[in-house]
């Protein structure tokens, strides 16, 4: 027993070894640096125990934001079979930004997955620095204020600014600038240090904005007209062209010293008088423009009376014709001046030549002759002048014809005979002279009857048409000759196409008559009993096996023998056979129209050599084949086949196979149409394009061009902010089914970029106190609004009054079109009547015992005073009561304090000193 407890003992111990020597486990170290930026590198401490394998690679994994390793990503390898180490990794630059990361580290050889760090780890967005400045105006005159202000992306909490004239440094860190001493040409930037974190791109340099300075100029203006010798009534066009006028000077237009027109420097009038003179009055918007008003040259109209033009014409011949007279007209004009031009039209189309009068043969029923006349005079009314119209009536020519016909011509000697005559354009009363053998005979009629005609007589008709415009008149008709016979033999045999035959099968038989006459009559019999027409051939499908066929033919000859006459007879032999049908089959019964489908039949009982009939809604289409093709299927046809069997006895030949109903979509055609939604816009401002798409289908794709470029748009709109003159196109690719034209190319929509407006507010810095409002003059735009809504008299004009109780910034936004401009005036609030002293001596005398603000009396009023490190050491809402230098009733060492005070006049208005509610004071002991 206890020798078994020793070898239990020994085999644990060995087991417990043996695993030992091959446990491996990887714990990951503590990670610094948090946060991290995106693309960023981070240092991956970790420690292992047991033994890993030559090759091995430990791995730095990244969880996903919610800290889980299920699609965790490799930022970093170590190669390595040691038990310590750090992994140099690399955030992904795609790394959504989150708090809430993990790192763990594996291996490979064997695979171990270790611990991961044991605390979240965040990540941010890389961001890039820049700086975009602008200045309140960029022309101005010498000595006027140029505010500048800074606008930064991603510059942090406490952004650095360094703002530069030329490139050398100039003014303070602070997001705005203002300088009076700029000249013409100075270039101003910005350069702006970010304390953002995981930024780049800092310093960040602004844009330059370029400063130009306008010297003194001389304004003037030129006036021409587009014409100065005029009809009474014409438009005459003035245009204005100024010097120094500015971007938007004012025009007053005037005719003989009084005003007329609209402020433009375009004028047009219709109402001048002869010897009227008209000028134009220029004021300039330059601020630094001298002469405005000016005024320009006289421009002086010469205004000639009006007379009205006219024409009138007439047929010189009969406007009633046949066709190919001719018929002459001529023209009349009135106040046509020396040298009149003429245009003659027959339908409203020109014809003829520039002449008085005009000719024509070729005149059609109901054509319309006007002719236009063109005054050579200056002012006429009504020019060109069209004439009266004058129809001509044509009468086509017609050719005259007779045709006649007998009621027989097969006679016995002394039967009558008639001939009928039946004329062609014969007119209301055309004559008949009837010949026998060339000799005139009978009367003048359409009719004639003879009963002594002999055999070889010919017999013809002479018509004389009285129609109107008629050729070919005499006509001489067509002949007739007769025969005249003597008693005949009448007989009759009969033929049949076959008299063996299956059950159901056609036979046709054809009886032959000897000495007929013109109108025989035919009885046909089957087994003796009549049956069939009164007819010289007869056919059935319904003869049985041993029917005997004859026939008993009755002439109409009166000088026949042996009539009525009866046939010989034919016996049939009928033998009862197959069926035959056809089924038929196409490759597609829903189709696109314009898209082949092709159809086979398959017979049954078709014999050797079937015939098929193909048929689309009952008519015979295609070819004798078992196969038929076509592509010029509609919608709702009916496709059938009929099929001839060959075969020996068979039924139900032709067969008609089952009907098959075409569905056929029509074909559409692709089209895609853009339009902006505005096609003129301001410098950066965005223009939107909309495709209208016709057959797109469920999701047509669209692919937008600038300047025949993609720019990988996919959706029916396009936002962007476009440079001046781009071109836009979209090509639509349809998902519709049985489509055409797609890919589809729209129009082309053209975006003009025009310049933001330059706003001026003159003067740009105001200084004034409480109590005495000021006006201010902005000027650059068509509409305004200002901002704040604070004492201002109204928010819409140009030129509002304000009265604002402490300094501000009014800002003024000016509109023209689609374009706008800002500016700004400052309204410095400055006030003799508020004292704040320097400094005070609060050390037992009588003098500057105490710091306190001494103004007119306040309302809401609040004291405070900070040391130098911001706490508090005095507060007071008594405007009477001052600080004595005490904290806690302890005296505060000398040194520099920051006042704050806050009040309201007897007006409700905040009081400030010098545009400021803060300042510093030195207390002295």
């Amino acid at each position: 027993m206890k020798k078994q407890l020793i070898l239990s003992f020994v085999f644990f111990i060995s087991v417990f070894i043996y695993k030992a020597s091959f446990s491996q486990s990887i714990t990951t170290g503590l990670i610094v640096g948090s946060p991290f930026c995106q693309c960023g590198s981070v240092i991956i401490p970790f420690t292992s125990t047991g033994v890993f394998n030559t090759g091995n690679n430990y791995t730095a994994e990244l969880s996903d934001a919610t800290g889980s390793f299920a699609t965790s990503v490799p930022i970093g390898i170590f190669p390595s079979t040691g038990n310590i180490g750090s992994i140099s990794g690399t955030i992904p630059c795609l790394a959504l930004t989150g708090a809430n990361y993990r790192i763990r580290v594996t291996s490979d050889n064997p695979v171990v997955i270790g611990t991961d760090n044991g605390i979240d780890l965040q990540i941010d967005s890389a961001v890039t620095a820049s700086l975009t400045i602008s200045a309140s105006q960029n022309i101005i005159c010498a000595g006027q204020q140029v505010d500048f202000n800074a606008i930064p992306v991603n510059g942090g909490t406490t952004p650095v600014y360094q703002w530069q004239i030329n490139g050398g440094n100039v003014g303070t860190n602070s997001s705005s600038f203002s300088s009076t001493t700029l000249n013409n040409g100075d270039a101003v930037t910005c350069i702006m240090t970010s304390n953002a974190n995981c930024v780049s791109g800092s310093p960040a340099l602004s844009n330059t904005e370029v400063i130009t300075v306008s010297a003194s100029v001389v304004a003037s203006v030129s006036v021409f007209a587009s014409i100065t010798t005029i009809c009474t009534g014409d438009q005459v066009d003035f245009i204005a062209t100024p010097s120094n006028g500015g971007a938007t000077p004012s025009f007053q237009w005037q005719i003989n010293g009084l005003n007329s027109g609209t402020n433009s420097a375009n004028f047009s009038t219709t109402t001048l008088n002869n010897g009227d003179v008209v000028t134009c009055i220029l004021t300039s918007s330059l601020a630094c423009a001298t002469g405005s008003p000016a005024t320009s040259n006289g421009v002086a109209i010469t205004v000639n009376p009006i007379a009205p033009a006219g024409v009138s014409i007439v047929a010189t011949t009969a406007t009633t014709i046949c066709s190919g007279q001719q018929v002459d007209f001529t023209a009349t004009p009135s106040n046509g001046g020396l040298t009149p031009t003429y245009q003659w039209q027959v339908n409203g189309g020109n014809a003829g030549s520039n002449s008085t009068v005009f000719s024509s043969t070729t005149f059609n029923n109901g054509d319309v002759v006007t002719c236009i006349m063109t005054s050579s005079n200056l002012c006429t009314t009504g020019n060109p002048a069209t004439s009266n119209s004058i129809i001509v009536t044509v009468t086509p020519s017609v050719v005259a014809s007779d045709t006649i016909t007998a009621n027989t011509t097969v006679i016995c000697t002394g039967d009558p005979v008639t001939f009928t005559s039946v004329a062609t354009n014969g007119g209301a009363a055309p004559t008949y002279q009837w010949q026998i053998n060339g000799s005139n005979t009978g009367g003048n009629a359409s009719t004639f009857t003879s009963t002594t005609l002999n055999n070889g007589d010919v017999v013809t008709c002479i018509m004389t048409s009285n129609a109107n415009c008629v050729t070919g008149s005499p006509d001489v008709s067509n002949p007739i000759t007769i025969t005249v016979t003597t008693g005949l033999a009448a007989s009759v045999s009969i033929t049949a196409n076959n008299t063996t035959i299956c059950f159901g099968d056609q036979v046709d038989f054809t009886a032959l008559g000897v000495n007929s006459g013109g109108a025989p009559n035919y009885q046909w019999q089957i087994n003796g009993v009549s049956t069939g027409p009164n007819s010289s051939s007869f056919s059935s499908t319904t003869l049985n096996n041993g029917d005997v066929i004859t026939c008993i033919m009755t002439s109409s000859l009166s000088c026949v023998t042996g009539s009525p006459a009866t046939s010989n007879q034919l016996t049939m032999t009928v033998t009862v056979g197959a069926p035959v049908s056809v089924l038929i089959f196409a490759t597609s019964t829903s189709i696109c129209s314009g898209t082949v489908v092709v159809f086979t039949a398959i017979p049954t009982n078709g014999g050797t050599a079937p015939v098929y009939q193909w048929q689309v809604n009952g008519v015979n289409v295609g070819s004798n084949s078992a196969v038929f093709n076509d592509s010029t299927l509609s919608d709702n046809d009916v496709v059938t086949c009929i099929l001839t069997s060959n075969g020996t006895c068979v039924s139900n030949n032709p067969a008609t196979s089952n009907p098959l109903t075409i569905s056929v979509t029509p074909q559409v055609t692709a089209s895609v149409s853009i339009a902006a939604d505005n096609e003129i816009i301001c410098e950066g401002m965005t223009a939107t394009l909309t495709a209208t798409g016709i057959n797109g289908g469920s999701a047509a794709s669209y692919d937008w061009l600038l300047n025949g470029v993609s720019v990988g748009q996919s959706g029916s709109s396009y936002t962007n902010t476009f440079p001046d003159g781009s071109n836009i196109t979209c090509i639509m690719t349809s998902n519709a089914a049985c489509v055409l034209g797609s890919p589809a190319t729209s129009n082309t929509v053209v975006i003009s970029v025009q310049p933001n407006l330059i706003i001026t507010i003159d003067p740009d810095t105001i200084t004034t106190c409480w109590t005495t409002p000021v006006t201010l003059n902005a000027s650059g735009a068509n509409t305004y609004h200002w901002s704040p809504d604070l004492h201002i008299s109204c928010l819409d004009c140009p030129n509002p009054m304000v009265d604002p109780s402490d300094t501000t910034v009014y800002t003024v936004t000016g509109t023209s079109g689609s374009c706008t401009g800002t500016a700004s005036v400052l309204v410095n609030i400055k006030c003799p009547d508020v004292f704040v002293p320097t400094a005070f001596t609060p050390n037992g005398d009588i003098f500057n015992p105490v710091f306190k603000i001494y103004s007119l009396p306040m309302t809401d009023f609040t004291l405070m005073i900070f040391d130098r490190w911001g706490q508090m050491v005095f507060l007071s809402h008594n405007q009477n009561e001052g600080w004595d230098g005490n904290f806690h009733g302890k005296p505060m060492s000398t040194s520099v304090y920051v006042w704050m005070f806050r009040g309201k006049d007897r007006d409700g208005r905040s009081v400030s000193v010098n545009r400021t509610n803060s300042g510093d004071v030195t207390l002295i002991r």
